[in-house]
């Protein structure tokens, strides 16, 4: 067996700011819209904040 369980447990107990996606494909499209989100604030000299919920 796996430990998926368990590791996906350490990473929500461990305090990081990550986006927790199971899939690749999936994990690449969230990087390129939060990418796209702070290129297009940052051109606007805005500041954005990102509020990552627990995982579950």
């Amino acid at each position: 067996g796996t430990n998926v369980d368990e590791a996906k447990a350490l990473i929500a107990n461990a305090g990081l700011k990550i986006v927790p996606v199971d899939d690749l494909d999936e994990a690449a499209r969230v990087a390129v819209k939060l990418s796209t989100i702070v290129k297009l604030a940052h051109s606007a000299n805005l500041s954005v904040n990102f509020e990552i919920p627990p995982i579950s």
